[in-house]
């Protein structure tokens, strides 16, 4: 596939799910789906098909051929950059936590984005930051996210 209207994948970009739901039958290529792109397209042997992960949502247009799920683009763009109408319902962040021994708490998120790395900095009370460490090791009993050791 086209490396710039195209991901190179079929897993989901923000999640890594491989679960895409096809929700129309997939055509040939359209306008309506394939957008200003459409004449890196047309021709080739390929259909597409508005799809979204079923984990987390994003939307995307999947590109078929023979039945199967060959390639993925963003939804609104048709191509490899996503918009926010493009975005999972459930953000997926990578995030590193630091806690200094004067409750200063750092979030570094490294949230896939266009832009530079979002870093946030708060001081917490030692009630505030005893709560912070109590709700970390209940995400991390539910599986909502897990811990790595770094430096």
């Amino acid at each position: 596939m086209s490396e710039e209207i195209a991901l190179s994948s079929t897993y989901c970009f923000f999640c890594s799910s491989e679960l895409m739901y096809c929700e129309s039958t997939p055509v040939k290529a359209c306008e309506t789906l394939c957008k200003s792109n459409l004449d890196k397209v047309i021709g080739l042997n390929i259909l597409f098909a508005r799809a979204h992960c079923i984990v987390c949502k994003a939307k995307y247009i999947g590109w078929y051929f023979n039945d199967e799920l060959v390639d993925l683009s963003f939804r609104s763009t048709f191509d490899a950059y996503y918009e926010d109408s493009d975005l999972p319902e459930h953000q997926f962040i990578a995030a590193t936590i630091k806690i200094a021994a004067s409750n200063r708490v750092t979030l570094f998120s490294g949230k896939r984005s266009k832009t530079k790395q979002n870093c946030d900095t708060l001081i917490l009370t030692d009630e505030e930051l005893q709560i912070l460490k109590h709700l970390l090791c209940y995400a991390v009993e539910q599986e909502f996210f897990e811990l790595r050791a770094g430096g």
